[in-house]
């Protein structure tokens, strides 16, 4: 009696993964710049702060990825006035590897977290006379205005001392499928302006100008106890799965591997 053969076909593993290709400022971005005088100051810098991962393919399964953007900017003019305006331009590339069949949300969340910060350092008054402004975020996804990412502006003149930025928006991407590649890209313009005194924005980067040299708006923790590495706009995205291709029954691939065998013996009787 011939011998039948059963074949079973072993179902393959399958994933989902997000990763930060790059994270950089664009050419419209101002970067470091100083006063001949040195009456202001501005730098900006880019990081990952999680570089992704890799999910197995399960509804509700997720995995993240995340960038932070970081910049301070100061005015201090001790013989007039001085006002200065460095511009925010960066773009964030994350790509998202998918098996065929497997469907997933892209939650999109972003935080612009920081201080606006006066001081008083001229002799002539106790008013203060400066001002500090970060404003309007406008952001494209994939080269597409997304109103839902942006934020709005903020300023502060003559008083109160410090103003909290603490803004958050977010967006999702619904119903992708296959591999994408996401592209965030965020502009924004700051201000600062000095006649004696001093005014400067705060967003998770420290200054190469410490108080020991005169400017002390700039500092950290500085006004409100602020933490450095807390502060910038962040990015945050995470990938969902919200469904899967189905997997073959075991009872489906036992007759498929039944089926076959049976056809090789016919062939050889």
């Amino acid at each position: 009696m011939p011998l039948l053969l059963v074949m079973s076909i072993p179902s393959l593993a399958s994933a989902l993964s997000i990763g930060v290709t790059s994270v950089a400022t664009n050419v419209g971005d101002s970067g470091f710049q100083d006063a001949t005088f040195s009456d202001f100051e501005s730098d900006s810098s880019t990081s990952v702060e999680d570089a992704g991962g890799t999910i197995a393919d399960a509804i509700g399964n997720n995995v993240s990825a995340g960038t932070r953007y970081a910049q301070y900017a100061w005015a201090d003019n001790g013989f007039g006035s001085t006002t200065h305006s460095p511009t925010s331009d960066y773009r964030v590339v994350m790509d998202i590897v998918a098996d065929a069949g497997t469907t997933y949300d892209l939650q999109i969340d972003t935080t612009r977290l920081g201080a606006l910060t006066l001081f008083e350092d001229c002799c002539f008054s106790s008013t203060v006379f400066s001002s500090a402004g970060i404003g309007e975020v406008a952001a494209n996804v994939g080269g597409v205005v997304e109103a839902a990412l942006s934020m709005s502006a903020l300023s502060i003149n003559n008083s109160p001392l410090n103003q909290e930025i603490n803004q958050a928006s977010s967006v999702t991407l619904s119903g992708l499928s296959g591999d994408f590649q996401l592209v965030l890209d965020f502009v924004w313009t700051a201000e600062v302006f000095s006649n004696n005194d001093e005014g400067a924005v705060r967003l998770g980067l420290a200054s190469s100008t410490t108080a020991s040299a005169g400017v002390n708006a700039d500092d950290y923790p500085g006004l409100d106890g602020r933490t450095l590495t807390n502060d910038g706009h962040f990015v945050d995205v995470t990938a969902e799965i919200t469904s899967v291709a189905p997997i073959p029954e075991p009872s489906t691939a036992l007759l498929l591997g039944t089926g076959l065998c049976l056809l090789g013996l016919r062939k050889r009787a």
